[in-house]
């Protein structure tokens, strides 16, 4: 009796943790190398402007990642035409250079903040649009194994 409850205990605490994600969608890097024109594009259909949620980013690194950070530019458009537009910086790794993310066999993620505790105010489909802004001389960075967007209930 007292393992049963253990045991639906825990099956609603994971049920209620994935009803609070309204939107999650991870891409794969073809060839672990994310080219600077190559962006990664996300449609979110908001009903909700009540509920407020947090925006995530999820990067999936490898060992071949060559920087301790990543610089992103993030381009979001309303379903009423207003544009926003930022600049983030996601560390990786630590200053003594061990990877941040959670991972195993040389693939590491992390997940970073974009917006906290915001409220959409529209209904209707929104987009994101994220490019990398690192300076690489080939306009390639290489390690970059996917890349994620995730909105949370708070």
């Amino acid at each position: 009796m007292k393992y049963s409850v253990i045991v639906i205990f825990l099956l609603l605490a994971m049920m209620s943790c994935k009803h609070a994600v309204i939107f999650e969608d991870e891409r794969s890097i073809s060839n672990a190398s994310w080219h600077q024109d190559s962006t990664i594009e996300y449609k979110v259909t908001i009903t909700d402007t009540l509920t407020p949620v947090n925006v995530l980013y999820e990067i999936t690194n490898n060992n071949d990642y060559p920087f301790s950070n990543l610089y992103l530019f993030t381009r979001v458009e309303f379903p009423n035409g207003k544009l926003i537009q930022d600049t983030l910086e996601m560390v990786l790794a630590s200053s003594s250079g061990k990877w941040i993310g959670k991972g195993w066999f040389g693939s590491h993620k992390t997940t970073f903040p974009f917006r906290m505790n915001i409220r959409f105010p529209y209904i209707g489909i929104y987009h994101f649009k994220v490019t990398q802004a690192m300076r690489c001389p080939s306009k390639k960075l290489n390690g970059v194994t996917s890349f994620g967007l995730k909105i949370k209930r708070r």
